[in-house]
């Protein structure tokens, strides 16, 4: 079971899946503090991007710029308001190894029959719901798509991996496990999950979900347990 630790960036800042941060701690910081503990898998999530709202794409740049060069072969996730090829390739091109996208696949046909056409090696498609429902990637309610339905969608297209965002509604809400183990039944490929995975009881409990191979939390979460972190140093796969 591989543990990426997730940087969510807003306004510049490192931000919790939900509540506030034990900290502020920059995302520079942060990364600093992950790859002195030897980890080499990380997630960024630009926020901003994501709903619009301008973009962090230079610092999450520069973060991954970091990460490469000082852990050397490393798998880095980056999503958030990626919305056309050309986005997708800059970060390709800058050391970037998956790209999680999300309502282009529901939303846009054409932009994502190119997307899949250009890096269905590549791709991570997400599937945002609350408790259990299918949702935008803004959080909007899909009361016309199901989960089922999107997990399907995702095993047509020829996408070879999925991340279920179960999306918290509370601090300390216990993960929809249920829901996970659903989408990769039907999905049939490999499945990351996150949301409201936050500790190692959640990790045990994720690794015995099959086709579940991976879940991201919050960095400070894995930088302050060395389990986590020993699930942050594997092979890149």
């Amino acid at each position: 079971m591989k543990v990426f630790p997730t940087l969510q960036i807003e306004n510049g800042l490192t931000v919790p899946f939900i509540g506030e941060p034990p900290a502020q701690t920059s995302p520079v910081d942060m990364v600093e503090q992950l790859l002195d503990l030897g980890c080499t898998h990380v997630t960024f999530i630009d926020r901003d991007a994501a709903v619009g709202k301008g973009n962090n794409r230079e610092l999450i740049l520069k973060l991954a710029h970091r990460f490469v060069k000082s852990a050397g072969k490393v798998c880095i996730q980056v999503g958030g308001g990626i919305r056309s090829s050309d986005m997708a390739q800059l970060y390709l091109d800058h050391g970037i190894t998956w790209i999680l996208v999300n309502a282009i696949l529901q939303r846009s046909p054409i932009m994502t029959e190119q997307l899949v056409a250009r890096f269905q090696s590549r791709l991570t498609a997400t599937l945002p719901a609350f408790h259990g429902q299918f949702r935008e990637s803004g959080g909007g309610a899909r009361p016309d798509v199901t989960l089922e339905q999107a997990a399907q969608r995702i095993r047509d297209l020829g996408i070879r991996r999925a991340l279920f965002i179960d999306i918290p509604g509370e601090a300390g809400q216990e993960p929809d496990f249920q829901s996970a183990r659903r989408i990769a039944e039907i999905a049939k490929i490999p499945l990351l999950m996150s949301g409201t995975v936050a500790t190692e009881e959640h990790v045990h409990i994720a690794s015995s979900i099959p086709g579940l191979q991976g879940v991201l939390l919050d960095a400070w979460n894995v930088a302050g347990n060395p389990q986590l972190v020993l699930h942050s140093t594997q092979p890149c796969a």
